[in-house]
This record gives C-alpha cells, structure tokens and sequence, in this order.
C-alpha cells in the first residue's frame, strides 16, 4: 500500500514547513529587535551634513543602512554555500526585512499626529509605505510555503527581482529629493489617502487570488507542461478577474506611488506595470489554453482581466 507512504511524506512536509516557519518567524522578530537596538545605541547624526541628508534623509532609517552592508555580504556568503532554500539565506533575507519594519513603526510612532489636515509635512506617508512593503513581502513568501512548500525559496519573497527594485529605489529618490526641495507636492493627504487604500485593496486581492488558487499558483508561468495537481481556479476572486493575482499587483503597484505623492513614479509605474502584464498575459493564456482547452476559453469569454485595456 502507498498511503503509509503518502502519509509519511506529508507529515514530514507539515512537520519542514512548521520549522522553517518559526525559524523565520523569529528572524523577523530579531531584525525588529536588531533595529530597535542599533536606533538606540547608535548616536543622532548630524542634520546638517549634506552627505547625509542624501543617503539617509530619514534618520530613523539609519538602523537599515547600518545593517545593509553586512545583511548583503552575509546573505552572498549563505546564498553561495547553501542555495536559495536555505534557512541561513530565507532568515537573512527575513532579518532584513524584520529591521525595515521597525524603521515604518519609529517613522509612524514619532510622526503620527492623530488629526486629519488636508496636508502633512512629515515622513508618515513613507513610514507607511516602508511598513506595506515589509507585510508584502513577508505574505509573499508566506503563502508559497503554505500552499506550494516544495518550492519555497529566497526568491518567494520577491526581494531579489532587479527590475522592481531598480524602479523602488527611482520612486524613492523621486520621493527624497522632492520633499526636500519641492515641499509642496508632497503629503497632500487626499492622494495618500487614495494610495493607502489602493495598497490595501490590491493587497487583498492578490493574496486572495493565492488563498485562492493554493497548489495551483506559482510566481514562474509553468510553460513546460502541465502538472498533474495542476486545476484551472475559476471561483472566489477567480470569478472577478481571471488574473487577480495581476490584477492585485497592478493597482498596488500604482498605489504605493499615490502614497507617497510621487508624480512621476506614478506614471512611469502605471505605464510600464500594464506593458509588463501586456506582455506577460497573451503568453500565459496560450499555456493555460494549451492546458485546459475549451474550459480555459469558456472561462476567458466570461471573466475580463479587469487591467485596463487587456481583455
């Protein structure tokens, strides 16, 4: 009989899956910890060094760029001897994004003010900001490894992905050098509102397309054939857009750039978020097509992408 086996294997899945999730759990909790320490043991810098002001215009981020150096050779050093799926690397990557989270709470803890003005000059917006990117890509991984744990790796995270860092690290500057020298495009509270909001429900929405979908997503277009488990999802946020996962991802990508009031950050991702998914979908719905045939098509002439202008 197979099903001892069978049943073997998932208990030893649940039992992986259960350790790498505490031990990542607590990687978080150290990095939020490590920050929370290097705030308090490292001295105010000074405000009115120039160099400063441009690599660090916050100077409650400075436990971030204290620890990026050593994050980044450590991580080199673990991702060379161990692979993606180690723990040493998924709990580096983790550690780090445990430090950035306490970066956002310090950043919202001095500057929330608790009242609604049509305007506000401090860095709340990016403590805001700093803090949703933090949940993303925690979730991100987190859903891999609940629903598709044998390929949970340092990439789940979406950490490492050139391109969309290359483009958050532009809307930065962006956000940076206009708050310091074109104050008045930054803070307008109705637009952060409208960003806020727009992370959130894109948010939602993706991670429901995951909670969704389970087994059946993965962050790679599976072009090489057609696995076994592999269903077509069609209820849930499936029943609202064929693509959610996309479409979530979508409007959170623009929303980050209304929170933060970033003008030109919001076009350019508007802009080149749609041509990726222009791109993308035409040669995923092939495969899905290849896969599911008529049930794929029937399903595509019911339910629209909800991207503006890819049916």
């Amino acid at each position: 009989s197979q099903s001892p086996r069978r049943g073997d294997m998932a208990s030893h899945t649940r039992t992986e899956l259960l350790t790498t999730g505490r031990v990542i759990s607590a990687c978080v909790v150290s990095g939020s910890l490590a920050g929370w320490l290097l705030l308090k043991a490292t001295p105010q810098w000074p405000t009115d060094s120039l160099l400063l002001k441009v690599f660090v215009p916050d100077p409650l981020v400075r436990p971030f760029v204290l620890a990026a150096p050593a994050l980044l050779a450590g991580h080199k050093i673990a991702l060379d001897r161990g692979g993606k799926r180690s723990l040493a690397v998924m709990g580096q990557t983790a550690f780090g994004i445990g430090i950035a989270a306490a970066c956002s709470f310090f950043i919202i803890q001095r500057d929330w003010k608790g009242s609604l003005l049509f305007r506000d000059t401090s860095n709340l917006p990016f403590g805001a900001f700093l803090g949703l990117m933090c949940f993303y890509h925690l979730a991100e991984w987190a859903s891999v490894a609940i629903f598709n744990p044998t390929v949970v790796s340092d990439d789940s995270f979406l950490t490492n992905e050139r391109h969309f860092t290359a483009a958050m690290l532009f809307s930065l500057t962006e956000y940076f050098l206009q708050r310091a020298y074109l104050p008045s495009l930054k803070g307008w509270l109705p637009v952060c509102a409208l960003g806020l909001g727009g992370m959130i429900f894109g948010e939602v929405f993706r991670k429901g397309a995951l909670y969704c979908a389970k087994h059946n997503f993965t962050h790679q277009i599976e072009d090489r054939g057609k696995r076994n488990e592999h269903k077509l999802v069609t209820t849930g946020v499936y029943a609202l857009s064929r693509h959610p996962g996309y479409f979530g991802w979508f409007v959170w990508s623009i929303s980050t750039q209304l929170l933060l009031c970033n003008p030109l950050s919001s076009l350019l991702f508007a802009r080149v978020s749609w041509q990726f998914f222009h791109d993308r979908i035409p040669y995923e719905e092939y495969h899905l097509e290849r896969f599911f045939g008529e049930q794929w098509r029937d399903f595509k002439r019911r339910v629209p992408t909800r991207i503006p202008f890819i049916e």
